[in-house]
C-alpha cells in the first residue's frame, strides 16, 4: 500500500492525463454539437464512444489525488466559474437582445448553468470529507463493499434507466464512485503499476476499434442499442472500463515536464470558455466545409484535431492572462480561511 503523503507533488503524467481528458472533451463536443447532426453520419456517432471518457478521468484523477476541501478552495472554484461565465453569458444575451431576467440568471451559475459537470463536481467538492474520512478507515474488505454499492447504484440502476434520476451518470452518486476508484487506484498503485503497458495499450485499442466498428455495423439493430447502452453512458460499464485502461496507460509513465504541468493547470479554463453555449456555437460557425456534402474525411478528422488543439491553446492564454485575478482569489481565500481558523 502507497502513502497518500508520497504523492502531494503531482506527477507529469498524471498532469498529462488532464490535457488528454480536456483535448477528448473538445473533439467530443465538436462530433456531438456539429458533425453528426450536420451530416448524420454513423461515424461521427460512432466514435464518440471512445471520446467520451474525458469527464470520468477528470474524476479519477480527483479521487487520486484527494479532494481537500476548504473555504479558500470553494471560493476559487467558484470565482474562476463566474468570472469565465457570466461575461460570455452577459455578451450573449446582449446579443440576442435579451432581458433582465436573463441577466440576473447569469449570476445564478451554480444553479443556472449549461456547465453540468461544474453543478455535479461542486457536488462532490462538497461531499468529499465524507468520503474522505470512510476511505482513510476502511479495511480491503469494506472497500471492495463500498464499490460494490456505488456501483449497483450507479451503473447498473443508472445504465438500465431503473432510476431517471441516476440514467446517464451525471450526478453525485457516480462521481462518488469514481471518486472512490481513484482512490483505491492511488492505495493499490504498487499492484497496477506492475502492469505490462503494451498489452494494455493494445487491449485499448482493440476495445475502442471493437466498439467503433460493431456500433457502425449494427447501429439500427438491438445489438446496436445494446453497444451503446454499455459504452456511451458516463454511467456505463464499458467507458468505465476505457476510461481505467487510458488511466493506467498513463499514470504509469515517470516524467517530468514544466510545459505540460504549465498547460495542465488551465484545463479547467479550457473546460469553462469553450463549452458555453455561445462560445461553442461560434467555434462550430468557424470550421470549414461545415454543410459541404463533399469532401476528403480523413483530412478533416485531421482538421478537427488541430483545431481542438488550437481552441485549447486559446484557452490556455487567456487563463494565464488572468493570472492576477486568480492571485487575487488565492489572497481571500486565505483570509478568509485564517478567519475560519481563528473561529475554530
Amino acid at each position: 500500500m502507497v502513502a497518500r503523503t508520497q504523492y502531494q507533488r503531482r506527477e507529469s503524467s498524471f498532469e498529462l492525463i488532464r490535457i488528454v481528458a480536456q483535448f477528448m472533451i473538445v473533439i467530443y463536443h465538436l462530433f456531438l454539437f456539429f458533425m453528426y447532426p450536420m451530416y448524420g453520419d454513423i461515424f461521427y456517432k460512432a466514435v464518440q464512444i471512445p471520446l467520451h471518457i474525458g469527464v470520468l478521468l477528470f474524476v479519477l484523477i480527483s479521487g487520486y489525488f484527494g479532494i481537500k476541501t476548504s473555504a479558500k478552495g470553494f471560493l476559487k472554484l467558484i470565482g474562476v466559474i463566474a468570472i469565465y461565465y457570466i461575461p460570455i453569458n452577459i455578451i450573449n444575451i446582449y446579443l440576442q437582445n435579451g432581458g433582465g431576467k436573463e441577466i440576473v440568471k447569469s449570476f445564478l451559475f451554480i444553479s443556472h448553468t449549461p456547465y453540468w459537470f461544474m453543478r455535479s463536481y461542486i457536488c462532490l467538492y462538497l461531499f468529499a470529507p465524507v468520503l474522505n474520512t470512510y476511505l482513510k478507515q476502511i479495511d480491503i474488505a469494506k472497500r471492495i463493499c463500498l464499490l460494490s454499492v456505488l456501483a449497483f447504484i450507479s451503473i447498473y440502476l443508472g445504465t438500465l434507466n431503473g432510476d431517471p434520476s441516476l440514467a446517464g451518470g451525471k450526478n453525485l452518486a457516480h462521481f462518488s464512485l469514481l471518486y472512490c476508484i481513484g482512490d483505491t487506484l492511488h492505495r493499490y498503485k504498487s499492484y497496477w503499476s506492475k502492469f505490462n503497458r503494451t498489452y494494455l495499450i493494445l487491449t485499448y485499442i482493440a476495445l475502442n476499434f471493437i466498439l467503433v466498428f460493431m456500433y457502425m455495423i449494427f447501429k439500427d439493430q438491438i445489438i446496436g442499442k445494446i453497444i451503446w447502452r454499455l459504452s456511451y453512458p458516463y454511467c456505463s460499464p464499458m467507458l468505465l472500463l476505457n476510461a481505467l485502461l487510458l488511466f493506467v496507460i498513463l499514470g504509469n509513465l515517470r516524467f517530468h515536464s514544466k510545459l505540460v504541468n504549465w498547460i495542465a493547470s488551465s484545463t479547467l479554463a479550457i473546460y469553462l470558455i469553450h463549452s458555453h453555449p455561445f462560445v461553442l456555437e461560434y467555434i462550430g460557425n468557424l470550421i470549414p466545409w461545415i454543410g459541404e456534402k463533399s469532401f476528403n474525411m480523413l483530412a478533416f478528422i485531421l482538421f478537427l484535431v488541430l483545431y481542438s488543439l488550437i481552441i485549447m491553446m486559446i484557452s490556455v492564454l487567456i487563463d494565464k492572462a488572468l493570472n492576477p485575478l486568480w492571485h487575487l482569489l488565492n489572497n481571500w481565500g486565505d483570509r478568509i480561511n485564517l478567519k475560519f481558523s481563528k473561529m475554530m
